[in-house]
């Protein structure tokens, strides 16, 4: 006999569910409130409990949103009910606990465990909806700070450092953004960051995009101490499927070889996917373009040799136990300097998402070693043969681990220090054309033309050194890939003095033809840069200043630009000058204090705010670049 069904309705978790039994068998279908307000973070208790730091403070974003259930915005979400109007408040006062808006900050004056609610409450259309979060806060008693090393170091000499004691970030040393040669909108790559107690702190947001549209599953903030085209290459390649936008280069601080030290805390959301301390070969050895002779897709061929990537720091945001467990890899990326190396794994002491630990990067012509708190972790015989530049990148969504909404995922950076071994200069790389070479080599249509280039050798310290510089032509960008003796190669209808640098071009050369010339001391002291042939009309190609200015007192100044074309030859094309917010130069601003004309002409008062970053911006033939001036001692 067929049995009569019941209709039941219930509530689960506050979501009424409407269920049909048919015959001793429940079909299930869960009722959605047509109006919801929901929090972005889930319940910070359990494994997600907030931790006190051991010093500071640690935040969490509160944020709750009244969604219509029966709309739906273009990603197929219910829609946000932007007209609500919304409240939140604490339960109870803690010491050491504030909620601002929709930030709740828990310091380290917090003096024992407790637990709190924040409710948030929406009026909408005369309706109020109210909701929950419940946080757990743990203060546990071990945790300790591993304190500052002094800024002298026994047996080195300070190089390079930022102590980050301000409170604005220096342009001079840093980028703002995060590889936005692979984007096509600054803005989805530029990096939120506040200083607090002496530190930079570096914030991903729970709204921001994914950094590049090529990447989209990625989410990424940070900052770099070097830009420029093409760098960092990834992604598929061939079909357009990866391109890279050209910038202007900003050469903040690279080098080779030293001692490079970080004090810092990192996130402690404990979720996320990862962070990271790393540094990538600065691609001195690449044309503008890095198309090949015989290419049919840009970045298809062994482009630069100085590819490679070493990971300081790539470590999980959670769970805990996996952000300790820190193995440093170092990646080829198709250099042929060394092979990939995955390092022996060591368990960071105690809780770095908690407290401050100072993390130590060796590198020589011998190999690397990693440090933390002073130990010796790990160490390689793998070693980069050219400068590297480095990143502070916090990777929110696409990476090693899971997000889950809790944020802000903030990393404290309390300085960054690189040193030099206190000894002998010697030679330890070559710099071409002063930094400026030529992409593109002229063929002429008759006869024979000349191009004079020049090689400065420099030391581990990065200051010029006396030393005998020979040239070649190589067969490939590698330059040395049979070594420093090794025949150099031929190249029909061009040649290169091997003492003086001077290329002869003759009309029989080949246009399109690629040149690799290498300047060279010895195998550690080179330089090998990809030129082309051309014989298409001079064109603008970018823009350079004459006498960069680092740092500037008050007084006038004028700033000279001019516009180069693709065979390094100076153009005769007007340029104009602006203040700009940063080095991307998407905004123009006013600095108090401080003028500048669109002629060039700097002018800097005592109410100039000393530290602060300037920005000069040179516009000409369609190009721009940034010179970030700081001002003060």
């Amino acid at each position: 006999m067929k049995k009569k069904s019941k209709i039941i309705i219930g509530v689960v978790a506050g979501v009424a569910a409407l269920g049909i039994i048919a015959g001793g068998i429940a079909i299930g279908v869960t009722y959605t409130p047509p109006v919801e307000l929901k929090f972005g973070a889930p319940s910070l208790t359990g494994d997600d409990t907030v931790t006190v730091p051991a010093s500071g403070s640690t935040k969490r974003d509160v944020t709750a949103k009244l969604y219509n259930n029966k709309a739906f915005d273009e990603d197929g979400n219910p829609a946000v009910l932007e007209d609500a109007v919304l409240t939140y408040a604490l339960d109870k006062e803690i010491e050491g606990v504030t909620l601002d808006g929709t930030l709740l900050t828990i310091s380290s004056a917090v003096k024992a465990d407790d637990t709190l609610t924040v409710t948030a409450t929406a009026e909408q259309n005369g309706k109020t909806y109210t909701k929950k979060l419940k946080v757990d806060i743990d203060k546990d008693e071990s945790l300790k700070d591993t304190p500052a090393n002094p800024l002298e170091k026994e047996g080195y000499t300070l190089v390079f450092n930022d102590e980050f004691d301000g409170d604005s970030l220096d342009f001079t040393k840093w980028s703002p953004y995060y590889l936005r040669n692979w984007v096509d909108n600054d803005a989805r790559t530029k990096a939120d960051y506040y200083f607090e107690d002496g530190a930079l702190v570096l914030r991903n947001n729970p709204d921001d995009p994914s950094w590049s549209s090529q990447n989209d599953n990625v989410k990424v903030r940070g900052i770099m101490s070097y830009e420029k085209s093409t760098l960092h290459k990834f992604g598929t390649v061939g079909s357009g499927a990866v391109f890279s936008r050209d910038i202007p280069t900003f050469d903040g601080y690279a080098t080779k070889y030293g001692y490079f030290e970080v004090r810092m805390r990192m996130p402690d959301t404990n979720d996320g996917s990862h962070f990271a301390w790393w540094m990538v070969g600065v691609q001195g050895d690449e044309n503008v373009t890095s198309m090949l002779e015989g290419d049919t897709e840009r970045f298809q061929s062994h482009y630069s040799n100085e590819t490679g990537e070493i990971d300081i720091i790539e470590t999980y945001l959670s769970p805990l136990e996996n952000m300790k467990a820190w193995r440093p890899v170092i990646h080829p990326n198709g250099t042929t300097s060394y092979q990939y190396h995955w390092l022996p794994q060591y368990t960071i002491p105690g809780d770095p998402s908690a407290e401050y630990h100072v993390y130590g990067f060796e590198w020589d012509e011998n190999g690397t070693k990693f440090y933390v708190d002073g130990q010796l972790a790990s160490e390689s015989d793998r070693s980069p043969n050219y400068p590297m530049m480095t990143f502070f990148t916090t990777y929110a969504a696409g990476g090693m681990g899971t997000d889950r909404g809790i944020y802000p995922k903030d990393t404290y950076i309390d300085y960054f220090r690189v040193y030099k071994k206190t000894e002998a200069p010697r030679a330890t790389n070559v710099v071409l054309n002063n930094g400026n070479m030529p992409d593109f080599i002229r063929v002429p249509d008759s006869g024979s033309s000349t191009v004079q280039l020049t090689a400065q050798a420099t030391d581990q310290f990065d200051q010029p050194i006396q030393a005998q510089i020979k040239w070649k032509l190589s067969e490939t960008v590698d330059g040395f890939l049979r070594g420093e003796h090794s025949a150099p190669a031929q190249v029909p209808g061009v040649t290169i003095d091997e003492n003086t640098g001077l290329i002869t071009v003759d009309s029989t050369a080949r246009e399109g033809a690629d040149l690799f010339v290498t300047a060279y001391v010895d195998e550690i002291a080179k330089q090998t840069y990809h030129v082309k042939l051309s014989k298409d009309p001079s064109a603008p190609l970018k823009v350079l200043f004459d006498d960069p200015i680092a740092l500037a007192q008050a007084g006038s100044y004028q700033v000279r630009a001019a516009v180069y074309d693709q065979y390094g030859q100076r153009m005769d094309s007007q340029v104009r000058y602006t203040l700009s917010e940063d080095i991307a130069a998407n905004k123009q601003v006013t600095v108090p204090g401080v003028t500048l004309t669109s002629d060039g002409q700097l002018t800097i008062t005592a109410e100039a705010k000393q530290g602060t970053s300037l920005v000069i911006t040179a516009r000409g033939g369609g190009r721009y670049n940034s010179m970030p001036v700081r001002i003060g001692s």
